[in-house]
Formats: C-alpha cells, sequence, structure tokens
C-alpha cells in the first residue's frame, strides 16, 4: 500500500496519512499517534482535493519550487533557527535545535529549548537554508554557575533595554529550570535574566584586540601564575594588577 505522511509542526505525533489501496484513496487522521478517523474518495475527488491545498500553499509562498538542500539531513546534525515560528514550531532566531529522526517522506524532527533530547518540533527538508542553516562547530560543553558568558538572546523583547544586554559579558550566578533560566551578574553590580549565554573565553577576546588597555596587564598577570592558568584566572588577576 502507497502512503504519504504530513506531520504537525507543533507535534510530530499528529500526522495525517494519503494512502492508496486497491482503486481508492484515503486520508488517515492520527492524534498524538493514535489513530482517529480516515475519509476515503475516488481519485478524482482526490485530486480535486489536492489541487485546492496546492492553491492554498500558492497563496502563501507563491508556489515556488523550493531548491533542494544541497546537504541532507541526518540524526545528530544541529541546526541554527534563522526565522521565528518556522513552520508553525515554538522555534526563534538563534536557537539550536538538534536533528532526532528523518522521515523517509522529506522531512526530520528535532528537539527543541524545552524538550532537550526528544523528539519535538518537525520541518520539512525545504527549511534547510530557508529557516534553519547547518552548525558545524562542536557543542560547547553545558555552562554552570561561576561561568564568564556572553548573552545571547531574551526569551521576550518587550523594549529597547532587553536589546541592550544582549552581547554583554558577565558571571553566570543561577540557573532556574524556566523560560528565562540564567543570572549574569556584571563587573558594574548589574544584572540580567535571559534564555540563552555562550561561554567566553575572555583572554582570547581581550587578545584579538590590539588596541586593548588590559593586553600588557594580562602579560604581567601570566608573570604571577603557574604555567597554565586559566583564561579566567589570568583575568582574575589582571583585574587585580588593574586596581578593580
Amino acid at each position: 500500500m502507497t502512503e504519504y505522511k504530513i506531520q504537525c509542526g507543533a507535534d510530530p505525533a499528529d500526522h495525517i496519512l494519503a494512502v492508496v489501496d486497491g482503486n481508492d484513496v484515503g486520508l488517515q487522521a492520527y492524534e498524538n499517534g493514535n489513530f482517529r478517523m480516515s475519509v476515503w474518495s475516488s481519485p478524482d475527488k482526490m485530486r480535486t482535493f489536492a489541487r485546492g491545498i496546492l492553491a492554498l500553499a500558492g497563496e502563501i509562498d507563491g508556489g515556488e519550487d523550493k531548491p533542494t538542500p544541497s546537504r541532507s539531513v541526518k540524526v545528530g546534525d544541529r541546526l541554527r533557527v534563522t526565522k521565528s515560528r518556522l513552520e508553525y514550531a515554538n522555534v526563534v532566531v538563534g536557537e539550536v535545535v538538534t536533528v532526532m529522526g528523518v522521515d523517509s517522506c522529506g522531512g526530520f524532527s528535532t528537539d527543541g529549548r524545552d524538550h532537550e533530547g526528544q523528539h519535538r518540533w518537525s520541518f520539512g527538508d525545504e527549511s534547510v537554508g530557508n529557516g534553519l542553516e547547518f552548525v558545524d562547530e562542536p557543542a560547547q560543553r553545558p555552562v554552570k554557575v561561576g561561568d564568564r558568558v556572553r548573552i545571547v538572546r531574551n526569551a521576550y523583547d518587550y523594549d529597547y533595554e532587553d536589546r541592550d544586554y544582549i552581547g554583554r559579558i558577565g558571571t553566570l550566578t543561577v540557573i532556574d529550570p524556566d523560560d528565562q533560566p540564567y543570572r549574569v551578574a556584571f563587573d558594574d553590580n548589574d544584572y540580567w535574566w535571559c534564555a540563552e549565554v555562550e561561554l567566553v573565553d575572555e583572554l582570547a577576546d581581550v587578545a584579538t584586540t590590539t588596541d586593548s588597555p588590559r593586553a600588557a596587564l594580562l602579560e604581567e598577570a601570566a608573570r604571577y601564575l603557574p604555567p597554565g592558568a586559566s583564561g579566567a584566572d589570568l583575568v582574575m588577576v589582571a583585574r587585580f594588577l588593574e586596581g578593580e
């Protein structure tokens, strides 16, 4: 029996199968993986129905053929979101998801920030390069309290103050299990709660800034520390020498 499947963007367990059995064409609806109902009709009526769906989709994107991705998606691939609410999934720009499964009908499922390591969202191959892009750098180790981090994303963006904190570097002081889990404290005694952070090698950041006034302080700090000292230790000593 030939069949085609389309999954719900919000929950891959909800899906519809289009099947052929003998001279009949049917649509079978599943909710949370459980069969709910079916509709069977003649090929002519199903073709009319299918053309209607194509027309509706064409109203949204013009009906252009989507380019075939030059690289196939496979389980374990990491993809960065470049379009929020892509295919109705609750994803935001900058979020990185991991491919959890690949569909033989031309789609794949990923985890989500609230369901890490679990099947959460469903996407079509056409979204690769058009809302999703491959992330080739290795995944960072999980952040922990005490790490120096850079703020990457807020869960909310109500005013310009929220955006001012993006890119700021501070110390991670609290991790809570909610949509703004990270509390980052700054050197000026300010702090901010945010949705995503990335680890920062402050030594590398300073070293690549040739006009940084702390470059000489870092060299001096290195003389007071044993070989192989961490970047965080070097920065701490440099701050002490600077009188912070």
